[in-house]
């Protein structure tokens, strides 16, 4: 989301006349990929846990 073509998009978004590009991507499509990085976070983290928390064969009977 820090990439500059994103910058331009959600300027365009809030309305800001610094950019000249033609609009063509939704508030919920700005909205579901801020949201994706929270979704894959947690899912590390679950993840993470599992295999901490988990013993050796059941790691190796969920990686089968």
């Amino acid at each position: 989301m820090k990439h500059p073509w994103f910058k331009v998009l959600i300027g365009n978004l809030k309305g800001d006349k610094g950019g000249h590009v033609e609009l063509k991507i939704s508030h919920d499509v700005i909205s579901r990929l801020k949201s994706f990085k929270g979704v894959s976070t947690f899912k590390k983290a679950a993840m993470n846990l599992l295999v901490k928390t988990a013993s050796e064969d059941e790691v190796k009977d969920l990686r089968a």
